[in-house]
């Protein structure tokens, strides 16, 4: 995205602070934790007891500007456990060909042999 828009990767990560702290939404701890600076104790509070606080400020931070992140998050769910079902179902289908494959292997085997000591046979008997 930011290729495709010319933002480098610091402005971006200022927009996104700034998005937080409008309007007073997020506290400058709170910022901080979603900024990925964890330097207070305050914002290590945040991030290991209150993260339904947080989730819920960081939302309303987001629909300031219009935008709904409920709904993403339900997206993005659908789409994991969809990711999720195709590849149970690639890595079963995988194990059951790879097991298909060995018994088809030792199958051909077997059939060889007997044909072998079938041709063997018949040239013994015919000479």
């Amino acid at each position: 995205m930011k290729r495709d828009v010319g933002i480098g990767y610091i402005a971006m990560r200022k927009i996104h602070y700034n998005v937080m702290r409008f309007g007073d939404t997020l506290s400058v701890d709170e910022a901080e934790v979603l900024a990925g600076r964890f330097k207070s104790v305050s914002a290590r509070y945040y991030v290991l007891h209150d993260p339904e606080k947080l989730t819920d400020k960081y939302d309303i931070a987001w629909s300031n500007f219009g935008f709904n992140i409920r709904d993403l998050i339900v997206q993005v769910k659908i789409t994991i456990e969809n990711f999720s079902s195709l590849t149970t179902m690639l890595g079963g289908g995988f194990f059951v060909g790879i097991l298909v494959g060995y018994v088809l292997k030792k199958v051909i085997k077997i059939a060889a042999v007997i044909l072998g000591l079938f041709l063997t046979a018949l040239t013994f008997v015919i000479s």
